[in-house]
């Protein structure tokens, strides 16, 4: 009982570095956005700065995908770590009933 115990705060750390990663990835997405902002002077000279060129448009394109992936990743690995988590708590909810059941008979 004690190792599963373990395992469910070993998952919780995991999950508050992930909190930390997903933060991170957060900040990324949001400096290459203002960086792009700045790069097309859009607070500066209005709807005249943005590019009419595909070219400018699909390199955009490439870097938001590429920072919005960390946050794709660091999502779906919460996800299964939850997952994992609450199966545990699951069984240790079933082993403590089988163990009740066990007591009253």
């Amino acid at each position: 009982m004690k190792n599963e115990d373990n395992s469910i705060f070993e998952i919780d750390r995991w999950l508050k570095w992930l909190q930390r990663a997903a933060y991170v990835g957060i900040g990324v997405f949001a400096v290459i956005l203002i960086a792009y902002a700045i790069k097309f002077r859009a607070f500066n000279d209005g709807i005249k700065a943005i590019s009419n060129l595909p070219d400018d448009w699909s390199a955009f394109g490439s870097v938001l995908s590429g920072s919005s992936s960390l946050l794709g990743a660091v999502g779906t690995v919460g996800v299964m770590l939850l997952g994992i988590k609450q199966f545990k708590v699951q069984q240790q909810q079933i082993n403590d009933q089988k163990k009740g059941k066990m007591t009253l008979n």
